[in-house]
């Protein structure tokens, strides 16, 4: 009788250890579905990051080249009131306000310099 006791006791032991080890699969199994959809979402973010990166290196470059610009216009309106020139009073005079084409160009060079280029060309006049 009491090898029927161990026997029946091992076996009620051995439903619960499988019902453990079937709650523990399932448990594995929505682990796993969650690690791959967390893959698949981290997937994403890599290539919206990677198109950000990008996209703020153009704004970068785009924001180095008004600073350059600016800062040439400024050293321009400091050198003309160093010799004498009134900005303000020729303000409405400017060459982009009226007749002229003016463009400007500024270039930062090998060794950290900043060139500045300017043109003035007449418009040409529509008859």
């Amino acid at each position: 009788m009491e090898t029927k006791n161990i026997i029946q006791s091992f076996e009620a032991d051995e439903k619960k250890r499988e019902g453990e080890i079937k709650e523990k699969n399932l448990k594995i199994e929505e682990l796993q579905n969650l690690y791959d959809e967390a893959i698949e979402i981290n997937k994403d973010v890599i290539v919206k990051n990677r198109n950000c990166i990008k996209a703020n290196q153009e704004i970068l470059k785009d924001h180095h080249e008004i600073t350059r610009a600016y800062n040439g216009l400024a050293e321009m309106g400091k050198f003309a009131g160093e010799t004498g020139v009134d900005i303000k009073k020729h303000n409405g005079k400017l060459p982009e306000n009226h007749k002229w084409d003016f463009e400007q160009k500024h270039t930062l060079t090998e060794g950290g310099k900043v060139k500045h280029h300017y043109k003035l060309k007449a418009k040409k006049e529509n008859k």
